[in-house]
């Protein structure tokens, strides 16, 4: 999603699930989450900073039922972080490593299997290498 297409996500059912997103611009990258208020509302946020003027696209990814509890979103977003720290040579703009809860056994299985299948998706069917690590790119 790009910054023209904003208008069109306020429309959109899952506009107040809980996400996970990455905002996107040249080799820089931020990791966030919106919990507790919509994605649209955290990514204008955002967008009206003039330290994220660099931002030229966003990613983000939520349970189609829309049931992410605040631990899952904690994790996932600070799972991300941590693989763009460890794997990848953007840039990265977060000032933490993202929050931490507490989540049982059984939440981070599933959210690992969750994770798993969002980059499969972005990768293999939106050929979208996000974390830079492919060696043809």
């Amino acid at each position: 999603m790009s910054r023209s297409d904003f208008p069109y996500l306020k429309k959109q059912d899952f506009v107040n699930y809980p996400a996970v997103y990455v905002l996107i611009g040249g080799n820089k990258r931020y990791v966030g989450q919106a919990t507790g208020q919509s994605i649209s509302l955290r990514l204008s946020q955002h967008f009206l900073k003039e330290d994220k003027a660099w931002v030229e696209s966003v990613l983000f990814f939520a349970r189609s039922d829309g049931k992410m509890s605040k631990a899952v979103t904690d994790y996932l977003e600070r799972r991300l972080i941590q693989d763009f720290q460890e794997k990848s040579d953007y840039e990265m703009m977060n000032s933490t490593t993202g929050n931490s809860s507490y989540i049982d056994k059984l939440q981070k299985a599933k959210s690992d299997q969750l994770y798993g299948t969002v980059f499969e998706i972005i990768d293999e069917i939106a050929n979208i290498d996000l974390l830079g690590t492919s060696e043809d790119s």
